[in-house]
């Protein structure tokens, strides 16, 4: 998601960029041109945010087999000593085993969430780093 947000940058500018200018393009006849690296950095966006959705099932289904290693062992364990425990502690052991795959599903959305938004702070601190300022501390004659 981080690159994909970052590949989404250019593609927005370049857009945005064009039609602010979209008489002096049309004037010097680069439409074609800018057509081009315009379907060009939707490629690379897409293409990213295409990589995305394919790992998705990939991460849910490796999750799901996290948590089914798990919820295996408490029912082991719960078999194993089930002369030790009592009924009651191994229906919540197993009741929370089992409710762990949604919070752990929600965890790594919301840590991808949480990182594609650090990506947007990033992009303000670089434009901030590199937009030219006035100096302060000189006064202008005038």
């Amino acid at each position: 998601k981080r690159r994909e947000a970052v590949s989404r940058s250019p593609l927005v500018i370049q857009f945005a960029e064009t039609v602010a200018g979209l008489p002096v393009v049309q004037a010097h006849g680069a439409a074609t041109g800018m057509y081009h690296r315009l379907c060009r950095l939707v490629d690379q966006n897409t293409a990213l945010f295409m990589h995305g959705w394919l790992l998705m099932p990939w991460l849910a289904l490796y999750l799901e087999e996290i948590v089914a290693v798990i919820f295996l062992s408490a029912c082991t364990s719960a078999v194993l000593m089930r002369h030790l425990l009592d009924p009651a502690l191994v229906a919540v052991a197993l009741t929370n085993s089992m409710s762990l795959l949604s919070k752990v599903q929600i965890t790594c959305r919301q840590s991808a969430e949480v990182e594609n938004l650090f990506t947007a702070v990033e992009r303000l601190a670089h434009f901030l780093a590199a937009t030219p300022q006035e100096d302060q501390g000189v006064a202008t004659s005038g």
